[in-house]
């Protein structure tokens, strides 16, 4: 087998290692298991603030 062949099969299998790392860790939801309860304001700007960090805190897994 060539060197470069080589060593770019190494690289190749280098990069799905480090695929698969980063996709385990997308899997693993920091939230997971907790409730949260957010405060809400009667202003509108808040109001929809609010709601955006509730949409994102479920999308980490938390229970809000």
């Amino acid at each position: 087998m060539k060197k470069t062949t080589l060593i770019a099969r190494s690289f190749l299998a280098l990069g799905f290692v480090a695929f698969g790392m980063a996709a385990q860790a997308a899997n693993d939801l920091p939230g997971k298991g907790v409730t949260v309860q957010p405060l809400k304001s009667s202003l509108a700007e808040e109001a929809f603030q609010t709601l955006l960090v509730m949409r994102a805190l479920e999308k980490l897994g938390y229970t809000v």
